[in-house]
């Protein structure tokens, strides 16, 4: 019973469980690279513009270094959603990459 998109040999829960991965890994991959490519294009090149600053604002808690501090969690987010998208299964690295999310909220929230 159990196949590539099962979680376990469980039925719906893991079905469901993989329809949600499945779904936003790849939001969160297109996001990760976008972001990924903001950050090194204005804090490595020096780069501005529209493309550039759309959806972006100043934060306090990280001041200068925000593209830096943030470059980490972009590289695991791509690295992760790239992996989890090959293999065709969610576990507890899927439960990780979605954990992650909350960090991104808690940045983005943050003054």
């Amino acid at each position: 019973m159990a196949g590539p998109d099962r979680l376990t040999a469980t039925g719906r829960r893991s079905t469901v469980w993989w329809t949600a991965v499945r779904w936003s890994a790849p939001a969160m991959l297109v996001f990760a690279i976008y972001h990924t490519v903001r950050d090194v294009g204005t804090e490595f090149l020096g780069l501005s513009g529209e493309f550039w600053d759309a959806g972006h604002r100043s934060h306090a808690w990280c001041g200068a270094t925000c593209g830096l501090v943030t470059l980490p969690l972009e590289l695991f987010n791509i690295a992760v959603c790239v992996l989890l998208l090959a293999r065709r299964r969610a576990g507890r690295l899927a439960l990780v990459n979605l954990a992650t999310l909350v960090l991104w909220l808690l940045a983005w929230f943050l003054p």
